[in-house]
Parts: C-alpha cells; structure tokens; sequence
C-alpha cells in the first residue's frame, strides 16, 4: 500500500531529522505538509526545547509565527498561524529553517513548486546576515537527483539535506 510506504518513509525521515536536531537551540521554523511532502509533524513534540515557528504567506513573501493555538488553512489551503494568536518572528531571530522541495540534488539546490516563497525569503538580508541560521532540505530519497539540478541566481541553496536515509551536507562555504 502506497500510504503505509509513505507513512513509514515518513517516519524515518522525522527521526533522522530528530537525531540531526539533538544539539541544536533556539527558534526553528518548520513547515506543515501538503501532498507529497514527508510528514514531519511528529518532530514539533518530539523537540519541544525548539522553539518551532510556521510559514505564513503574506503578499509574495513567507513570514513565520510561533502559533499559540491551531494552524489555519489559507486559500491554498495549507496549514498556517492565525497572526491574531500568534507571536511573529523576525527573521534574523531564527536559527534554522526546514524548506520542503519538490526535487533536491547532491550539492544541497533546491527545486522548489515555482511561487518563489521559500527562495524569496531566504534571499532577505536578513537571513543572510545570519550566520547562525541553517537552511534544511527535507525531502524523500527518491527526491534527490542524481545530477545537478539547474539554477537561477535567486535559486537559495540548502546547507543541508535530510532525507528518510541520511544527510547531505553542503562542502562549499556560505
């Protein structure tokens, strides 16, 4: 059955994700999925000494919330923070970011769904003047191209991958 294998792969995934997390602190934006993108939600209990934010689309840009109740659905009808019962994170506070991608290739590019939201955002000067942050593909194995995918100038890549069977990490500096 294609769910279970799904499910099982996504479990996986979330507990290589655990153990990649162990030692890290502070704010971590995350995401909830939608589709095909590997179930992560079980990570947000499981690290409760992170402090987990969400994505929330405003205007051509992400901005992210640590929710004080449930997520809402927008128009796309994916989950995010209510702004009225949530706190906003400035960008330069956060200390990771899990991105979901359609496709990943060996030297941490990303392809995202082509909306530009998670590229645009990490292209802030914010995030760039962050040292700290860390940029976390999460995506399936079979997700992983065997070559180099191609990219465009505004293209952000990952610092690293996180796959149900293990992780890629960038050699090139920042």
């Amino acid at each position: 059955d294609d769910r279970s294998a799904f499910d099982a792969k996504s479990r996986e995934l979330a507990a290589q994700l655990v153990t990649s997390l162990t030692n890290e602190s502070g704010i971590w934006a995350g995401f909830m999925p939608i589709g095909f993108e590997p179930d992560i939600s079980s990570i947000f209990s499981s690290l409760q000494y992170l402090t987990w934010a969400f994505p929330r689309v405003e205007g051509e840009t992400l901005a992210f919330y640590v929710p004080m109740g449930a997520l809402v659905l927008n128009h796309w009808d994916i989950p995010e923070p209510d702004p009225s019962a949530s706190r906003k994170i400035p960008l330069g506070d956060l200390r990771g970011i899990l991105v979901p991608g359609l496709a990943f290739d060996l030297q941490c590019n990303r392809l995202g769904r082509g909306r530009g939201f998670y590229d645009r955002v990490l292209g802030r000067p914010e995030i760039h003047t962050n040292t700290n942050l860390v940029k976390v593909g999460i995506g399936f194995e079979r997700q992983i191209a065997s070559s180099p995918l191609p990219t465009d100038p505004h293209d952000q890549a990952m610092d690293r991958i996180i796959t149900e069977s293990r992780e890629i990490k960038r050699t090139e500096s920042k």
